[in-house]
């Protein structure tokens, strides 16, 4: 289809992480540290303290954990959030994990910064049709509840994920029932208001999965996948002075290839979070493998790096970016059913 995106977010093909990915591991080898090339282009990775090339397990998760969202704060400190809140100070390199907002049925949705403090949605699985609720802290041990209200009016509605630009909350909206998120602001993070809708794709809207979102001044985008045989990355734009689009990547090489997470560094470089699933000649995946691409300012997406994994399934889902430094969230396990939080931490620098 025909996509009108601003400059600097057009999308391109993925045909060199595709390639990438498949030279890295065979179908039904595990990757290993030593298998994962380290791929460069348009940034080069560079040696620092923080740096680890293999997977570094997040504390006091759970034997099969869970990780949400991702933040950086202006002061240099990390946050993650999924089975507990995890934090790294601003000038350290080791997390330590504390309570995370809501009661223990609360599953956390989305984060973001703003205004000083960190904003999470979570969600009360214990109760049917619950809709989203609001929570925000400075010091992020005392969280205090904020309602807030969809056009005006409470119901059973989610919020998936949430950005700030600096003056407007942005979200993804959606039914509890999983059904097509739409993108929602706010002026405050307590009212908000449907945005324009995205063209639809020609699938089920419940096929639909967007990952992550981020607002600029310039608008609003989203990347995630198409649930189907195979899986097909989705991307979505609101262009602030242009109609909203979506887009199906249908490239066969695109097989597997799963959009989770993406960030803007502050040079203007997009990167985002991916992984592929691999596949057995019967056709029953056996593991991800996670990488790390760039849009380049041309429109093209290059790989940036393999990230190394030391079990079968490892997978990126989101990154932040502190100088040049890239902190790279995801999981990693044996099986699907044992999927533990991680980092990675990059450290790049312009070619």
């Amino acid at each position: 289809m025909e996509s009108h995106r601003r400059p600097g977010r057009r999308w391109g093909a993925l045909l060199l992480l595709v390639a990438v990915l498949a030279a890295s591991c065979g179908q039904s080898d595990p990757p290993t540290a030593e298998k994962a090339p380290s791929t460069t282009v348009g940034l080069r990775a560079i040696a620092c303290e923080a740096t680890t090339e293999d997977p570094v397990r997040l504390p006091d998760a759970p034997d099969q954990g869970t990780l949400t969202d991702a933040l950086a704060r202006p002061d240099g400190q990390l946050v993650a959030i999924g089975d507990v809140l995890w934090v790294r100070p601003a000038g350290e390199t080791t997390w330590t994990s504390q309570a995370r907002p809501g009661g223990p049925q609360d599953a956390p949705q989305a984060m973001t910064e703003a205004n000083g403090e960190v904003w999470v949605a979570t969600r009360d699985n214990s109760v049917t049709d619950a809709p989203s609720r609001m929570w925000r802290s400075s010091d992020l041990v005392t969280w205090t509840e904020t309602p807030w209200r969809l056009d005006g009016r409470t119901g059973a509605t989610t919020l998936s994920a949430l950005a700030h630009d600096g003056g407007r909350w942005y979200a993804l909206s959606g039914a509890v029932d999983g059904t097509t998120a739409e993108l929602v602001t706010s002026s405050d993070g307590q009212n908000w208001t449907r945005a324009k809708v995205a063209s639809s794709p020609a699938v089920a809207p419940d096929d639909n999965k967007l990952m992550d979102l981020e607002a600029t001044a310039a608008g609003a985008s989203a990347v995630g996948f198409v649930i189907g045989n195979p899986i097909r990355p989705l991307l979505a734009d609101w262009p602030t002075d242009e109609p909203p689009t979506t887009e199906i990547l249908n490239n066969t090489d695109l097989a597997d290839v799963r959009l989770w997470g993406l960030t803007t560094r502050p040079d203007g470089r997009v990167l985002l979070a991916v992984d592929r699933i691999r596949r057995n000649d019967a056709g029953a995946d056996v593991g991800f493998t996670a990488g790390v691409l760039e849009l380049t300012p041309d429109g093209q997406f290059q790989v940036v790096k393999i990230l190394p994994g030391t079990d079968p399934y490892y997978t990126a889902t989101d990154l932040v970016v502190l100088g040049d430094e890239v902190v790279v969230f995801g999981s990693t396990g044996a099986d699907r059913s044992s999927l533990v939080p991680v980092t990675w931490t990059l450290c790049l620098a312009p070619t």
